[in-house]
């Protein structure tokens, strides 16, 4: 787990990119989706290689992408038990180190 403090700007535009993309109005599930942007981040940033890197990569539209993509993927399936990893966020991870930030 790293410990890195995602600032509340940053969080709050991930958490609008996860609303907007799940088509939610208003306040609903505002404690849910917070819960699921900071888990996604954590999931997205404990797969990079180089800590070194992680103000660049937060910094980066891709990262923006995976973390919305994961969360909108937990959001839909919440409550199942084994969700598998899709492809493009396997593909977006393997970018994100690649890179070279």
């Amino acid at each position: 787990m790293t410990n890195y403090k995602l600032d509340d700007a940053k969080k709050e535009e991930l958490v609008e990119m996860l609303r907007d993309s799940l088509r939610l109005p208003g306040d609903i599930d505002a404690k849910l989706l917070n819960m699921y942007v900071l888990s996604s981040v954590q999931y997205v940033l404990n797969s990079i290689n180089d800590e070194q890197t992680f103000d660049a990569v937060v910094a980066s539209d891709l990262f923006n992408f995976v973390v919305v993509d994961y969360a909108t993927l937990l959001y839909s399936n919440r409550g199942g038990v084994n969700v598998p990893i899709t492809d493009n966020i396997k593909s977006a991870l393997f970018q994100l180190n690649s890179y070279g930030y």
